[in-house]
């Protein structure tokens, strides 16, 4: 722990205390929180957003989802930047999303479901620089036909070919993404994490 502190409280290597500053920590512990609430003071930050996460996991070992077959009406492909727009417009609106989405989308595994008919893409999902299932999403007109979970199991498919591990960071709250991993026999772990964003005071959280 004292590594980290002194990583985070001496380090001159990032400028924590700038008008422009976020700090994301998308899954600390929950027993390090007293050291991310006495940085964020020391930086002149503010707690924004403080959520309870559950990390979900799937091993190499657990390859077979058996056939993965797509209704008539869609299709699955990786994502273009062609969709970057759709997929930021329905993430978090914070500065620095479209850049660091694009970098996913050009360096990393994507999926989409794509409509056969109209080529519209229907639901999604990355894969994060933290070996982590990302953005995850579904356009409501297209909600409860099994397309995130056909999306999934596609990208799981091909990274634990590769021998990765996948992970996932659920929020509390988000009782249907819960679900979905559960039926798609993710483990849970036993530890509890904080999903947190600081800024700086009064400023605004959108970009």
């Amino acid at each position: 722990m004292k590594n980290l502190q002194d990583a985070l409280l001496t380090t001159n290597r990032f400028r924590w205390i700038s008008s422009e500053t976020m700090i994301l920590f998308a899954a600390v512990a929950e027993k390090l929180m007293p050291l991310v609430e006495n940085f964020v003071s020391h930086c002149k930050l503010e707690i924004r957003e403080n959520d309870k996460t559950i990390y979900k996991w799937r091993m190499p070992e657990q390859l077979g989802f058996g056939d993965i077959r797509c209704s008539p009406e869609v299709r699955l492909a990786p994502l273009g930047l062609e969709s970057l727009e759709q997929i930021r417009s329905n993430w978090f609106d914070i500065k620095g999303a479209t850049e660091y989405l694009a970098t996913l989308i050009k360096h990393n595994h994507t999926m989409g479901v794509y409509s056969r008919s109209s080529s519209e893409l229907c639901a999604w999902v990355l894969f994060s620089e933290f070996c982590t299932l990302s953005a995850l999403h579904t356009m409501e007109q297209h909600r409860r036909k099994g397309y995130a979970k056909l999306a999934i199991k596609a990208i799981c498919e091909r990274l634990l070919s590769e021998g990765l591990l996948i992970g996932a960071t659920v929020h509390e709250h988000n009782t249907a993404s819960l679900k979905l991993f559960d039926s798609l026999q993710f483990e849970s772990s036993r530890d509890t994490f904080r999903y947190v964003v600081a800024l700086p005071l009064n400023q605004e959280p959108c970009g």
